[in-house]
């Protein structure tokens, strides 16, 4: 099979990382978009047809992330048994339990299988930015920023396509579709083109260069490289959480993802109860979801310009604009309050990961991307598997969407403060 076409110079003329990173692309898609922007669609039928509380039917929704202890094991599990294996079984897993979702009639049965879900999710995730540190280093988080677009892309297209489902068919054939979609878009063309394992292979090295040009210019502390870390760093991988900076990065992680899980899982149902019908809900998650997949990619070329910093306070700023926004849609509905919502948190939804991911590289440069990534990944899963339970209780207390999302405000705020501290912490910019 030719794999690339060779010009005069027998210079590639498309590097082989962009087929992995479009497999990514189309994986992350019914991953991403069926198992997280389509579920939350699932929740007003859930509650209408077994009467569940809102709480219990958001938990199903969070229960997506019950896994996130595996998530520390995630450098040594794909040391061990390598990406590939490790891809394919977490799409596997995800799409024999969303088959499955409607032979379920009890809530237990529910939690356990979306639970299942979550472990297949994570392991995809984890998975991502390993295989694209093999591929590209000056543009890793550009490449990030494109395969983390198509999960946004997935709630774009599959978002609306799920709720016309449902309204036509149910829910449960809805399960049966993106089970379908995850086998064949997802599992299928990525082992297809995974079968070339790293560019060593076609004599490159990262970025499509030529191995022995590119010696000099992958090396160095302070880039995005995001090759394996030695024998010895691998020991003394638990200097991580005993670094002071890392657990006030963690702790801004926290607070920002509790504000933004809490939007994400009700912001359909809130707009609902706002007056405007569930086609609009949808069409609001959708334009979410695309406006999140552009501002990936751009905000990864940013990180790769080394604004690494004046990122992270720009997601600062555009998650509490987009708190306040969805404040004003509950408590007095407005259409310019709602199309500020959809672009603030869009914005935010898309280029938040991978502007966590660069500040975190940046800080710890001594680290494989396996290690870092895991680490920080665990406490943005933990975070997002119990935010939205908290945001439904804090509901059926209050009655009111609009008291409970100006609640958000204050973890919103509180992880500008954690990000500045960790920031005063390390010393200088993390800016170059």
């Amino acid at each position: 099979m030719a794999i690339v076409c060779m010009g005069r110079d027998t210079t590639p003329r498309l590097f082989y990382g962009w087929w992995i990173l479009g497999a990514l692309f189309l994986s992350g898609f019914m991953v991403y978009g069926g198992g997280l922007y389509s579920f939350v669609l699932f929740i007003t039928p859930w509650t209408r047809e077994f009467g569940w509380s809102r709480a219990a039917t958001a938990g199903l929704v969070s229960a997506f992330w019950f896994s996130a202890p595996f998530i520390l094991l995630g450098a040594r599990a794909t040391k061990r048994f390598g990406v590939i294996r490790l891809l394919a079984v977490g799409i596997t897993l995800e799409a024999v339990s969303v088959c499955l979702l409607p032979l379920a009639d009890a809530l237990w049965q529910m939690y356990v299988l979306r639970t299942i879900m979550g472990f297949g999710k994570v392991i995809f995730a984890v998975c991502v930015p390993v295989v694209l540190a093999t591929w590209f280093r000056r543009r890793f988080s550009f490449a990030l920023g494109i395969a983390w677009a198509g999960w946004n892309l997935g709630g774009l297209v599959l978002g609306p396509a799920t709720s016309l489902i449902i309204d036509r068919y149910g829910w449960r054939i809805a399960c049966v579709a993106i089970a379908g979609g995850l086998v064949v878009f997802a599992l299928v063309p990525l082992l297809r083109v995974l079968r070339v394992h790293s560019p060593a292979q076609l004599g490159l090295a990262r970025d499509g260069a030529r191995q022995q040009q590119s010696v000099a210019s992958d090396t160095g502390s302070e880039d995005f490289d995001a090759g394996n870390a030695s024998d010895e760093e691998e020991r003394t991988e638990g200097t991580l959480f005993r670094s002071g900076a890392f657990w006030l990065i963690a702790f801004s992680t926290v607070a920002y993802y509790a504000a933004l899980a809490g939007m994400l899982t009700h912001q359909a149902a809130l707009v609902e109860s706002a007056g405007y019908s569930a086609q609009i809900a949808s069409v609001i998650l959708g334009s979410v979801a695309g406006l999140a997949a552009v501002s990936g990619p751009l905000f990864g070329r940013l990180l790769d310009r080394g604004h690494v910093l004046r990122t992270g306070i720009i997601m600062q700023i555009l998650l509490f604009s987009s708190v306040l926004a969805l404040s004003v849609v509950a408590n007095m509905p407005s259409v310019m309050a709602l199309v500020l919502y959809a672009v603030t948190f869009g914005l935010t939804l898309g280029g938040a990961d991978v502007s966590w991911v660069a500040l975190v590289r940046r800080r710890f440069p001594k680290f494989s991307v396996a290690q870092t990534y895991s680490a920080w990944y665990f406490f943005e899963v933990v975070t997002l598997a119990l935010a939205p339970i908290a945001v439904g209780h804090i509901f059926d207390l209050t009655g009111s969407y609009g008291r409970t999302i100006l609640i958000l405000t204050l973890p919103a705020g509180l992880s500008f403060v954690f990000l500045l501290s960790a920031q005063i912490s390390h010393g200088r910019s993390l800016d170059v």
